[in-house]
């Protein structure tokens, strides 16, 4: 469970492949908390959390156009209470 006000870090890390991945995380209330893309190789930001309760972190690939030769990716995310 997160706390308001309470800052943490977030990193997502590509292992290996190319797609494009997304990142929300999704507050008690449902209500989005953060979004990210990963285009690159990390995405890293610090959020601060808006209200009391669970967190629920989603990833999904994002569709930015064609991608040629598209491979399985693998991915690693990190979360850093402050």
């Amino acid at each position: 469970d997160g706390q308001a006000a309470r800052s943490v870090g977030l990193k997502l890390s590509r292992a290996s492949g190319n797609l494009v991945l997304g990142l929300t995380i999704l507050g008690p209330d449902q209500q989005v908390a953060f979004q990210g893309i990963l285009t690159q190789t990390d995405l890293v930001s610090d959020v601060t959390l808006p209200s009391t309760g669970e967190y629920v972190a989603r990833i999904q690939k994002v569709e930015l156009g064609p991608i040629p030769n598209p491979e399985d990716t693998a991915f690693r995310i990190e979360v850093t209470a402050h």
